[in-house]
């Protein structure tokens, strides 16, 4: 059987086929006098044929007017039966297995197995049999088919040509070493000994089932993480444009189904989603920093289960995430998306293909205070900020592997643009005009995980005639390091619909065997003291090669350190006066090729056995004496558990807590500012302690002066941009402002993409406790005095915040900002004070003014 290569046309093909006609409008129901009535195919003269489930299509052969094909899709069908009808119509013969892919070993490929719904059958005028097939239904939005060529006596598969994905992903299972990969309805395997591309894979499982009900029917297009968690195979699948976060088990081997068990939803401020290879979802939010749930398979009634939510604050000097890639052999957190000196600037343009302009990595993240390893700018354009020159230029995907960070350009690359110089690596040399497409769309950056300098670019060359889309998913790249040291990358791209696969060898060693050598010692995340011996040991087995070496490396300042060469077994080693600090470790074996094989990546910890604190607060920026502020306490100790913590504010004990959670609630709040750290006690009685922070309680906010001269009203700005945040006005220029007597959006000039900013005073007559509210879509704030008061910021449908504050009577300073991005458009205020209900602001008695000179209305 010869597989078509997508760049074949079956026109071109010279075996006798019949040629199709573009835009020929096909009845795939009636050929001839036959024709498809419900269950039943009927023909002239009386003639039917009843013994069918679910009659798709029909076809009288083209070589032999006395026999007819007809599609049978009825569950435990799935195949193609031929007629002869020159009398009372009667089977000759069937293309396919009766019951179809789950048939047999269920859901493993088969040459004979038909695996979607079936579309068209005929033939040509050699007899050749021709049926087409695809999960794309009524009730399926899935964009996989199939054309297959069987010889006309249907014993032979002559060839085939098949479309599996449409801005979809594929992923590597981790345990194969890359030899294993799936995508949301598919198993492949890849014979990485083959060097032609587009050779090396074969379609091995499908893992939907057309005849149930599953949410891959509605959500076609999006990315997957699969894993391997109890000795079970799960899958974990995100829309394109995010919601749905929908989980799979897979049936035990040899079984290739994975069936829905549920969702996760915890959160929905997020663009960026990662599952670990140990099951951790991390969730990169926008605005409150990063959260982490572990998944731990199932429960008793078979739905996912989780354990407890873990979150760490925004890191500085990161103030917008987008992506998140989690490391778990270096405890390492690489972020992307704006920092404190770059301002988020149409985050949503292109759908979710923005990545953001800037990466961040920081190390020893569980120790609750990690570390900045490096930050760096990355290629971002966009034209209605920076003009036209380049259009708009935003990464889409990273992940990370071995050595290298790699991000997915998912609108174009221009070399012009500054830091994006290096060498295209892999292919050959590319230029924009070998591209038929987007120039430079779907290329990958590789940078270095020691340092965040640039290694090069990953570019389409002939293997794919120079083309490439646009990566159309948040999640588009997938990366891994082999055992042999090679680097693979799977890229989706949404023109062509397809995956490509990228393969790097850096040093040039990296070459097919059959040795391998696994590492028994240490183990993963295994602590050690100061001063004390780390036992390294590893098994290989030679296979047909001759081994002369084995390495044991450990990373230390990020770069490989050779601790110890064996050349003889058993290989082993002792690390004696390690220094302190967290070291991703691996065995090494060479042959006398020089090919070579390692181990996966551990982590060690070598501390000196004291726990990690860390304080966080409930999610709010500005704090009254009248409020209560919940005081988080969590800890991690490597070597045992937080058995009890201590807080601290101004420097005296507060609390001593001896069961988790390490809660405290803080009330009767004094104006000013204070200092709170914690202690945290491990079950040796050996202590940690958390950062300190600082936080301000204010009290009665005091009146201001007003300007002798000021009148009543509001100053606006009007602002046009597509903004994600309040941030984003900040580095704004407004377009226009002027002066309105009451809070209104009625005189914006379009729907979608703008924002408003008024500012000046607000007359308070009494003073007291006052709630100002915003219900708005999508984001808004107020403050009072400079100080915020009401959060209402992000994208969102309408919806309603409020927040509290003490003012004296008098004149107060007063702002509120609005943006909209897209859909629908609201904004209101509302006061409640004392002595009367919440009203709509501006009110009468709450009168706001306008510093004079105030500006006309343009």
């Amino acid at each position: 059987m010869r597989r078509l290569q997508r760049r074949e046309r079956i026109t071109d093909i010279d075996d006798g086929n019949q040629k199709c006609e573009r835009n020929e409008n096909i009845n795939n129901k009636v050929s001839g006098d036959w024709s498809i009535s419900g269950t039943k195919v009927v023909g002239p003269n009386g003639k039917e044929i009843t013994n069918l489930v679910k009659p798709s299509c029909l076809a009288i052969a083209h070589h032999n007017p006395n026999l007819l094909l007809v599609g049978d899709d009825g569950a435990g069908k799935h195949v193609v039966f031929i007629y002869n009808i020159s009398g009372t119509p009667v089977i000759v013969d069937t293309i396919g297995i009766l019951g179809g892919i789950a048939a047999g070993t269920p859901w493993l490929v088969d040459s004979f197995k038909i695996w979607g719904y079936i579309k068209g059958v005929g033939t040509d005028n050699t007899g050749n049999i021709y049926v087409v097939f695809s999960l794309h239904n009524t009730n399926s939005d899935i964009r996989s088919s199939c054309i297959r060529s069987y010889s006309p006596d249907g014993n032979t598969l002559l060839w085939e040509l098949a479309n599996y994905h449409f801005v979809d992903n594929v992923a590597f299972d981790p345990t194969t070493d890359g030899k294993d990969l799936y995508s949301y309805i598919g198993h492949y395997k890849v014979d990485y000994s083959k060097t032609d591309p587009g050779t090396e894979w074969s379609q091995f499982g499908v893992t939907y089932n057309m005849d149930e009900s599953d949410p891959r029917d509605d959500h076609a297009m999006g990315s997957i993480y699969f894993i391997w968690k109890n000795g079970k195979r799960y899958m974990f699948r995100h829309h394109e444009y995010g919601g749905d976060f929908t989980i799979y088990e897979f049936d035990d081997s040899p079984s290739e189904l994975a069936h829905y068990i549920g969702v996760y939803d915890q959160f929905t401020d997020t663009y960026g989603k990662y599952v670990d290879d140990n099951g951790n979802i991390w969730e990169a939010s926008q605005y409150n920093g990063v959260y982490k749930t572990p998944f731990l398979g199932t429960d008793e009634e078979g739905k996912p289960k989780f354990g407890p939510v873990e979150h760490w604050p925004m890191p500085e000097p990161m103030t917008n995430l987008q992506r998140i890639v989690y490391s778990p052999s270096e405890d390492a957190a690489y972020l992307t998306g704006y920092d404190e000196d770059f301002r988020i600037y149409g985050k949503n343009i292109h759908g979710v293909i923005n990545a953001g302009p800037t990466v961040a990595v920081y190390d020893e993240w569980h120790t609750g205070n990690p570390k900045l390893r490096w930050i760096r700018r990355i290629p971002y354009w966009q034209p209605e900020i920076f003009g036209n020159e380049y259009g708009s230029v935003t990464a889409a995907a990273v992940d990370e592997a071995g050595d290298y960070f790699f991000i997915g350009y998912g609108i174009k690359d221009y070399s012009e643009l500054p830091d994006v110089s290096g060498p295209t690596l892999l292919s050959e040399e590319v230029t924009r005009l070998h591209s038929k497409y987007n120039p430079s769309n779907g290329w990958v950056r590789v940078y270095r995980k020691s340092d965040g300098s640039i290694v090069g670019r990953m570019v389409p060359d002939s293997a794919v005639n120079y083309e490439m889309g646009w990566l159309d998913l948040r999640e588009s790249l997938a990366a891994m390091q082999r055992s042999t040291g090679e680097y693979n990358l799977l890229v989706e791209e949404g023109w062509k619909a397809r995956n490509i696969l990228y393969r790097w060898c850096p040093d040039g060693t990296c070459m097919e065997s059959d040795m391998s050598i696994s590492m028994e010692s240490p183990q993963n995340e295994e602590l050690f003291y100061i001063d004390s011996t780390i036992s390294f040991s590893a098994t290989v087995n030679a296979g047909t090669s001759e081994i002369t070496k084995v390495q044991f490396i450990a990373k230390i300042n990020h770069k490989d350190s050779v601790l110890f060469e064996d050349e003889t077994a058993p290989y082993q080693f002792d690390w004696e006066d390690a220094p302190k600090g967290d070291f991703t470790v691996f065995a090494k074996c060479f042959n006398s090729e020089n090919a070579s094989k390692q181990t996966p990546p551990v982590l060690i910890r070598v501390n000196d056995g004291n726990p990690y604190g860390r304080l966080s607060f409930n999610q709010k920026k500005t704090y009254f004496t009248f409020d209560s502020i919940v005081v988080s306490i969590t800890g991690t100790d490597f070597d045992g558990t937080i058995d009890s913590t201590e807080l601290f504010i101004d420097g005296v004990s507060v609390s001593q807590m001896g069961a988790a959670p390490f809660q405290y609630i803080w009330k009767s709040l004094m104006e000013g500012e204070h200092f709170i750290h914690a202690v945290v006690i491990d079950n040796d009685g050996k202590k940690g302690y958390t950062d300190t922070l600082d936080v301000k309680i204010f009290g009665n906010l005091p009146s201001v002066i007003i300007p002798q001269d000021a009148v009543n009203g509001l100053i606006y700005d009007y602002f046009h941009n597509s903004f994600g945040s309040i941030n984003d006005m900040a580095s704004a220029d407004p377009i226009r402002n002027g002066f309105v007597k009451n809070i209104s959006i009625s005189n914006a000039i379009r729907r979608d993409n703008f924002g408003f900013y008024y500012y000046g005073y607000i007359k308070i007559p009494v003073s007291g406790l006052y709630t100002f509210y915003t219900n708005s879509d999508d984001g808004s704030v107020i403050y009072i005095d400079s100080i915020e008061i009401v959060n209402n910021d992000g994208l969102h449908a309408p919806q309603e915040r409020s927040g509290s504050a003490l003012l004296e009577a008098g004149v107060h300073y007063f702002s509120a900002l609005f943006f909209e991005q897209g859909g629908g458009e609201e904004f209101d205020s509302y006061i409640k004070g004392p002595g009367f209900e919440k009203w709509k602001f501006p009110i009468r008695c709450y009168t706001v003014f306008c510093p004079i000179p105030c500006p006309s209305l343009r």
